[in-house]
């Protein structure tokens, strides 16, 4: 009964041996016990998600270059949202906050990994071909989720950081990424459906 209750064999012995032990104490301290690793493996849990859609964003495989920038980019994100607070207002940091990290198993995160993941597998596709536009597309109703339809806060940001969304989960794309995107968002809107839309 008490291997059920995850005590192990010594302290199942001491419990059968001490008959002046309060019952009610131990499975007290089992509970905070259970708590306190309950936590340490959703935070190793969070940490291993964190790697592995890092390392679908950036495309690589190389566990020493991938641990290095993954570190890399806590550190920018940690440095950036101490200057944000000066540079964004309560409000907007408020939405800023809300932003998928790319530890959480959200469905928006997943969307993020996804699309980023296939823009790298077709980067040399003309960015105003029918695909190229297609992903600008998904890309700007991702952006539109995110941002919570707050056009004007996700440009805010854009421009900052020049597509380095580091609040996403402390993630800055690579210049590849971000070339391919701004060519195939100027022809969305100069030439294709984006001339449709208001943003």
């Amino acid at each position: 009964m008490f291997k059920s209750f995850g005590f192990d064999l010594e302290t199942i012995h001491q419990l059968l041996r001490n008959k002046k032990l309060n019952m009610l104490e131990a499975l007290e301290l089992r509970l905070t016990m259970l708590n306190v690793e309950i936590h340490r493996l959703e935070e190793t849990k969070s940490n291993v998600r964190a790697l592995k859609n890092f390392m679908k964003l950036d495309g690589k495989n190389d566990w020493a270059s991938v641990f290095k920038e993954f570190h890399l980019q806590a550190k920018r994100a940690k440095i950036n949202m101490q200057y944000w607070e000066n540079y964004f207002s309560e409000k907007e940091q408020e939405v800023l906050s809300q932003l998928p990290l790319i530890s959480d198993n959200s469905d928006l995160t997943e969307k993020w990994v996804s699309l980023v993941e296939e823009i790298r597998n077709y980067i040399h596709t003309p960015p105003q071909s029918d695909l190229g536009q297609y992903f600008v597309k998904q890309w700007l109703l991702l952006v539109e989720e995110m941002f919570k339809g707050d056009w004007n806060l996700a440009q805010k940001v854009w421009n900052h950081d020049h597509g380095n969304f580091e609040d996403f989960g402390f993630y800055s794309y690579d210049h590849e990424i971000v070339t391919f995107i701004e060519k195939a968002q100027d022809y969305f809107f100069k030439y294709g459906e984006g001339l449709e839309w208001k943003i």
